[in-house]
């Protein structure tokens, strides 16, 4: 019987009898995963049930699964919706003598080949073909953009707190060819440089960890390329070898987070036991090589907002850098829930009246301080930026679904702001996970 059977087989008999009208139950081919169709007063909603694991984010739980909900437009469920999920839960949860776990479904050599980012990969969330038809419908209308967004699929040393794929974060998936990875990034390099992009920032769970990351750097420097810029963890720098190879290349810049002033703070977030004095020690290698530049930043966390102010000090204190301070955002892998710890912007008030040059312009600009309103109007509408992965994403699927979450939206407040027009709205999700306390529109532009 194959894994897919077998999954199949341990959850029928849990779900026989349950007051629920089910609609269908579909394994997953890939994942130890099973997606049912579950009938609510708001309607369908499909749900994901997989094996129960240490730390994964999920909606709720049972002794052996962990239940999340999928949404096919990116809109939050309604609450009549996610009364209905918490009350099948219970009921499953009654049913679940624990020790059950699904299996992920066997591939054969070939389907271990595929890629995850190739033009016809069934179910994927990325294809050339998109992109291509996406360049083209830019090019059509004569769009030009200052800075390309590039993201790299590889995998992270780190378990941080706030990412929901914290469980999969130390494998590759075997469907990537990191060579034929590289070729495909060129790519999008190659179309963005056509479109009047001279700027790149290089995204991903950890783009030094991808092991072409070297030749990828060179290969954008080749295209014309003036500022390159990467974001990672930075536990590689550590490495002085590696360190001074990336030194001597085309990559300008480096973003690296730091999310405590001491190691219990930064690896209580990291999830990785040495990860503070590796980083400290990486910074003290780049700094003294003076190349690439290093760009600190961290994240507005309800979790650690307490000792945000010790860290802008520590950072400035201990390596003469600057921190920036950035909003929490949907992450790429479908998931909402680690948002519970993203800063509502009127808990962040205080401090961001105190530190206002340090967030980034994820900010709305009516949450700054009257002082520096004219500069988050000059980088609200400052760059262009063409974001390459999501000129990509297939419709409907999982990706997709994080673009929704990703876009710009105005709430009922903003409508008599004297600044709208000029302001880069709030994050969809953010809206919907935290509301809009703090928003203050305003009643004229300053000057």
């Amino acid at each position: 019987m194959s894994a897919l059977r077998r999954n199949r087989a341990l959850l029928e008999p849990l779900l026989a009898g349950l007051p629920f009208a089910i609609s269908s139950v579909r394994p997953s081919e890939t994942r130890a995963e099973i997606e049912l169709a579950l009938a609510t007063p708001a309607g369908d909603v499909q749900l994901r049930i997989a094996t129960r694991a240490q730390d994964v984010k999920a909606l709720a739980y049972t002794r052996s699964f962990a239940i999340s909900y999928v949404t096919r437009d990116g809109a939050p469920l309604p609450r009549a919706a996610i009364e209905s999920v918490a009350a099948f839960a219970r009921r499953l949860a009654a049913r679940d003598p624990g020790g059950l776990v699904l299996e992920a479904p066997e591939r054969s050599p070939r389907e271990q080949r595929r890629l995850a980012v190739v033009e016809r990969d069934p179910g994927g969330s990325w294809s050339r073909a998109t992109f291509d038809a996406g360049i083209e419908a830019l090019r059509a209308e004569a769009r030009r953009f200052d800075h390309a967004v590039l993201v790299v699929t590889q995998a992270c040393e780190m378990a941080c707190s706030f990412c929901p794929s914290r469980d999969k974060q130390h494998q590759v998936d075997p469907r990537v060819d990191a060579r034929t990875h590289l070729d495909d990034l060129v790519h999008q390099l190659e179309a963005a440089r056509s479109l009047g992009a001279h700027a790149v920032d290089v995204g991903g769970n950890d783009v030094l960890r991808f092991e072409h990351a070297l030749e990828l750097f060179e290969r954008a420097g080749e295209l014309g390329y003036q500022t390159i810029v990467a974001q990672s963890p930075g536990q590689r720098l550590a490495d002085e070898a590696f360190a001074r190879a990336l030194s001597s290349g085309p990559l300008n810049a480096v973003q690296i987070p730091i999310y405590g002033a001491t190691a219990q703070a930064h690896d209580a977030v990291t999830g990785t036991p040495g990860s503070f004095d590796t980083l400290c020690r990486a910074l003290d290698v780049v700094l003294a090589l003076g190349r690439p530049r290093v760009v600190l930043t961290t994240l507005a966390l309800r979790s650690t907002l307490d000792g945000l102010e010790e860290l802008l000090a520590f950072a400035q204190r201990r390596f003469g850098l600057h921190v920036s301070v950035r909003m929490l955002w949907p992450n790429r892998v479908g998931e909402r829930e680690h948002l519970h710890d993203a800063v509502p912007f009127d808990e962040l008030a205080g401090v961001v009246a105190r530190h206002a040059d340090r967030f980034e312009t994820d900010l709305p600009v009516c949450v700054l301080p009257p002082s520096h309103l004219v500069r988050g109007l000059v980088r609200a509408e400052g760059g262009r930026a063409l974001h390459l992965w999501d000129l990509g994403i297939v419709p409907g699927s999982e990706d997709d679904r994080v673009k929704q979450d990703r876009q710009r939206v105005f709430v009922a407040a903003c409508n008599g702001c004297a600044a709208r027009h000029r302001c880069a709205g709030i994050l969809r999700a953010h809206v919907e996970a935290l509301g809009a306390a703090g928003i203050r529109p305003l009643a004229a532009l300053p000057g």
